[in-house]
């Protein structure tokens, strides 16, 4: 082997390793987010579901918080060392079960952005079109399994995913996901901004961060939509860019071991806060007699809010659905 030859192939492997430590990393600090938010909000999880009858917001809230810890969880399993053969085998099974419960948590999100897009602009079609764009990870992210994917052991990183996409392939993958993502949330905020008036928009976003004591379901569905917006904007977009880029292992690795993981972190952390401001409104126009306020700002308004109760199973402060 020439020396030419043999510095191609270490360098070939440093960057390999190097793909596969930003994916470790991104896993690990993903983890580490998710709960260290999970212990930040248990108290008001335990006061506004635990604590009252279950319904359909308890369903979609436990689903998508506790689907994507346990997935987070099980995915630093891949790190424990396999001394047994079988166990080492058993990781090609593995990762394909993985691949199932990771495209699975996607399921929660595009119910959540297709009950948000008929709550405030009553239009099936509309929701169900933007339900379907939410949904076109798991619907292409499927086709792996044909394609070959799988997985195998490294005695570093323990039980790692083998990807059987070129990257040409894979860029054309994330481009259409990508794109599809973009669309339903700009599709949500602009329901959402055109459906509150200006006035309310003004009010709300010229409170201060930490008033949320008369806050309605209409200042929710318009401030978290707007902050979930946004946030998933940016990562989108950069997962976008990062992967129309990744002509170098280094910028595929970036795109794939942080930016895909922390984008379904935030995403999971992003619609359980939004439940919990909903679940948290609700309650209040209730118990402090709110309801006459939130029906008056403007018919549309509260008739989408309203319909946001019914539809994802809402209960009032007596614990009837």
């Amino acid at each position: 082997m020439t020396p030419h030859l043999a510095a191609l192939l270490t360098s070939e492997v440093a960057a390999e390793y190097g793909s596969l430590a930003a994916n470790s990393y991104g896993r690990v600090a993903s983890a580490a987010l998710l709960l260290y938010d999970y212990l930040l909000t248990l108290d008001k999880e335990i006061e506004l579901f635990w604590n009252w009858k279950s319904t359909g917001a308890t369903a979609l809230f436990m689903v998508n918080r506790y689907l994507v810890m346990i997935l987070r969880l099980a995915n630093l399993a891949g790190f424990v060392p396999m001394s047994d053969q079988s166990f080492r085998d058993r990781c090609a099974i593995a990762v394909k079960i993985a691949l199932g419960f990771t495209l699975l948590q996607y399921v929660p999100w595009a119910t959540f952005a297709g009950l948000r897009a008929f709550a405030l602009s009553r239009y099936k079609s509309l929701s169900a079109f933007v339900f379907v764009l939410s949904m076109a990870t798991p619907a292409v992210n499927i086709s792996l399994y044909p394609f070959g994917f799988t997985g195998y052991y490294d005695p570093i990183f323990g039980c790692t995913v083998i990807d059987p996409l070129s990257l040409s392939l894979s860029r054309k993958f994330v481009i259409a996901c990508r794109t599809c993502f973009l669309v339903a949330d700009l599709l949500l905020i602009l329901i959402t901004w055109s459906t509150i008036s200006r006035t309310r928009i003004v009010d709300s976003m010229s409170r201060s961060p930490g008033y949320t004591s008369a806050f309605t379901l209409a200042d929710v569905l318009l401030q978290n939509g707007t902050l979930y917006f946004f946030v998933l904007l940016i990562l989108h977009f950069l997962h976008l860019i990062l992967s129309m880029l990744s002509i170098h292992v280094a910028l595929q690795s970036l795109s794939y071991g942080y930016v895909v993981v922390f984008t379904e972190s935030f995403t999971a952390l992003l619609v359980s806060r939004f439940l919990l401001d909903l679940q948290e409104a609700h309650r209040k126009a209730f118990d402090q007699g709110f309801e006459s306020e939130t029906h008056g700002e403007t018919s549309r308004v509260g008739t989408g809010t309203l319909v946001f109760q019914r539809g994802i199973g809402s209960h009032d402060s007596s614990g009837s659905s």
